[in-house]
């Protein structure tokens, strides 16, 4: 089997597609030119949202009109339709070497998402859990 190019997306680095079935969207990151990109099943590109910091993941809420972004300092609610970027939590307060790098959401709604030291220099980065209802704990430390 070999692989085949769908489309062109125009990312510089492309990361994390996920598939919102209830608005027959892709949605996907571009790490390194920090943006939301989303495309139509077809591949033609909906909307792209520059973030103001590098980006590790995109996942789907509950309420189609929201996304949740992990950016390098927390993660975040984007309202894509106006753009609307809100605070939801900072995971490691006053640690600056780390950042959020990549999540999934389980099934139950559970978002589980990691941590990098962007120098890569000390394994500080860590694995956390965020319940639907608000509650985080780490589940482990040390990359």
């Amino acid at each position: 089997m070999k692989p085949e190019l769908l489309f062109e997306a125009g990312m510089q680095t492309g990361e994390g597609p996920v598939w919102d079935h209830r608005a027959a969207r892709l949605w996907c990151v571009d790490s390194t030119n920090p943006a939301v990109w989303s495309f139509s099943a077809a591949g033609a590109v909906v909307d792209r949202i520059a973030l103001p910091q590098r980006v590790g993941f995109v996942c789907l809420t509950d309420d189609v009109e929201v996304l949740v972004v992990g950016l390098e300092d927390g993660l975040y609610t984007l309202r894509p339709a106006g753009r609307a970027l809100s605070p939801l939590l900072d995971p490691e307060p006053g640690c600056t070497g780390n950042r959020i790098n990549d999540a999934i959401v389980d099934i139950d709604g559970t978002l589980v998402f990691g941590t990098l030291n962007m120098s890569d220099a000390q394994p500080t980065g860590a694995v956390y859990r965020l319940s639907g209802d608000g509650r985080m704990n780490c589940l482990d430390r040390g990359y």
